[in-house]
C-alpha cells in the first residue's frame, strides 16, 4: 500500500482544554484499589458518586444512573447509535435490534445504560468481555443529542470500567480500546480509568463522513506482567522508540535490538503465491472473513470491513520467511483492487525477521502492547507489536491529551 508521508508538529494539535489533576492509575490493580470503597451495582442500576473527581468545568452536569442493558432494550441502544451517527454507524449490527437482542443474551456483549432517577435514558457505552483471550474491550459510546453536554460522561465511564474490570479481574488481564482523536474527552475518561495511549491507528476509521486517526489505548494488571514469556524480546530498530514509550510506563525491562537479514528464495515466492488458496466469506452487516491457506497448513486470515475500507484482526502461523512474504503480498495485492485505505496487524515482539518482513512491506510500527497474547498451555503472555500503513494525509484536525502527545512525539508520527 502507498504511504502518505507526514510529520504532525505541535501547532497542527488543536487547544485542549486545561487537564485535572485526577489520579491516574498505571496498572488495573492501581485503578481497583483507587475505587475499592465504592461500592457499584449496575444489575439494578446506582451512581457513580467518587466526590474527589474534579470536573473539567463549573457546569452542572447530571450524574447519571449505571444499569446494565437487558435484551429488551436493543431497541434503545440501535436508536441512540442511529440518532448519534446521524445514520451513518458502520457497524450496523449495533443497528440491527433482533441481532444486538441475540448477542446481549449471550451475556459477553454488554451496554451500560445512562438513565435518569425516572428511569429516561440519556445514552449507553459498551463493554464487551473476551474470555477466551483473557481480554476487555471497551468502545461505543452514544448520547441522546439532546443531552449531549448535559451529562457527566465522565464518571458513567469510570464507573462502567470500574464495574466490569472489578467482576471480571480473575478471568480479564488486560483491556483495550480505541479512543478517536477528533476531540480529547474520551481519551480523558479512558486515561482516569488506566487504559492509556499505547499506540496510533493512523486513518483507521471513518466518523461522519470523515477519516479518522484512533489512539490504542489499554489498561493491564501489574500481575499479568509477571507472566510474560522468561526470554527477552528481540524486535527490530524501528520498534525502539515503540517499545521505550510502553517501558517508561510499566518497566518492562531488557530487549535484544537486532537487524535481521531477509534472505529468502524469489522463484520459492512466486510458486508459493500461485499456491495460495483464498476463501472470502460475506456475512450480512457487510463483513468478509479472508483465509489464505497453503498445503503445508500455513494460514492468514484477517478481517476486511468494507464501510470503512480496512484489513485488521490478522492472524497467520507460517513455516518460512518466503510464506510470510507470499501471504503479504497476496494481502497488498487484495488491498489494491478492493481500495482498502488501512491496514493493521499485531506482530510477535519475539519474531524479529518477521518484523522485518512487515517493516520493508510497508508497513511501520505504532505501538508495543505487553502480555497481549496469554498461552493457556504455558501459562505466559507474549508481547506484541502494532504494525500499520495507511493511505491519505493525516488529519491535523485533532485533540490530544499530553500522554497521546508524548506517544505521537516518541514514534514521530510519519
Amino acid at each position: 500500500m502507498t504511504l502518505e508521508s507526514q510529520i504532525l508538529h505541535p501547532q497542527f494539535f488543536k487547544p485542549v482544554e486545561q487537564e485535572h489533576k485526577n489520579f491516574v492509575p498505571i496498572f488495573i490493580e492501581d485503578f481497583l484499589d483507587h475505587y475499592a470503597d465504592e461500592e457499584l451495582d449496575l444489575v439494578n442500576g446506582c451512581k457513580f458518586k467518587a466526590t474527589e473527581l474534579k470536573r473539567s468545568s463549573n457546569r452542572t452536569k447530571i450524574n447519571p444512573i449505571l444499569q446494565i442493558a437487558r435484551p429488551e432494550d436493543a431497541y434503545i441502544i440501535t436508536g441512540l447509535f442511529e440518532e448519534a451517527y446521524d445514520g451513518s454507524y458502520p457497524y450496523k449490527e449495533f443497528l440491527d435490534e433482533t441481532e444486538l437482542q441475540k448477542r446481549l443474551e449471550k451475556g459477553n456483549l454488554n451496554f451500560v445504560l445512562m438513565k435518569s432517577e425516572d428511569g429516561e435514558v440519556y445514552g449507553c457505552i459498551k463493554f464487551l468481555i473476551e474470555p477466551d483471550n483473557h481480554r476487555g474491550y471497551n468502545g461505543g459510546m452514544a448520547l441522546w443529542k439532546r443531552f449531549l453536554g448535559k451529562i457527566d460522561v465522565t464518571r458513567a465511564y469510570i464507573g462502567m470500567n470500574l464495574y466490569f474490570m472489578r467482576k471480571y479481574k480473575d478471568k480479564i488481564k488486560v483491556v483495550y480500546g480505541e479512543a478517536r482523536t477528533a476531540h480529547a474527552k474520551v481519551q480523558y475518561f479512558c486515561e482516569l480509568c488506566g487504559l492509556l495511549p499505547t499506540a496510533v491507528l493512523i486513518n483507521k476509521d471513518f466518523f461522519l463522513g470523515k477519516v479518522e486517526s484512533d489512539l490504542y489505548v489499554y489498561a493491564i494488571q501489574r500481575s499479568t506482567l509477571n507472566e510474560r514469556m522468561n526470554e527477552y524480546p528481540t524486535i527490530i530498530p524501528e520498534a525502539v522508540a515503540s517499545f521505550t514509550y510502553c517501558s517508561d510506563r510499566y518497566g518492562l525491562g531488557p530487549i535484544n535490538v537486532r537487524t535481521p537479514k531477509i534472505c529468502c528464495e524469489e522463484d520459492e515466492i512466486y510458486e508459493l503465491l500461485d499456491q495460495i488458496d483464498v476463501s472470502i466469506e460475506k456475512d450480512k452487516y457487510g463483513y468478509h472473513d479472508v483465509v489464505f491457506k497453503l498445503d503445508s497448513g500455513s494460514f492468514c486470515k484477517f478481517l476486511y470491513t468494507p464501510m470503512v475500507q480496512n484489513f485488521e484482526n490478522v492472524e497467520y502461523e507460517v513455516q518460512s520467511v518466503e510464506e510470510l512474504i507470499a501471504f503479504i503480498t497476496r494481502m497488498q495485492r487484495l488491498a489494491r483492487k478492493l481500495n482498502v485505505r488501512y491496514l493493521e496487524v499485531y506482530v510477535s515482539a519475539f519474531k524479529p525477521e518477521h518484523q522485518k518482513v512487515f517493516l520493508e512491506a510497508g508497513m511501520r510500527p505504532r505501538g508495543y502492547i505487553p502480555s497481549w497474547k496469554y498461552d493457556e498451555t504455558t501459562q505466559t503472555s507474549e508481547d506484541h507489536i502494532i504494525f500499520n500503513s495507511y493511505k491519505e494525509e493525516i488529519s491535523e484536525d485533532i485533540q490530544l491529551i499530553q500522554s497521546a502527545k508524548d506517544l505521537y512525539y516518541a514514534l514521530d508520527i510519519n
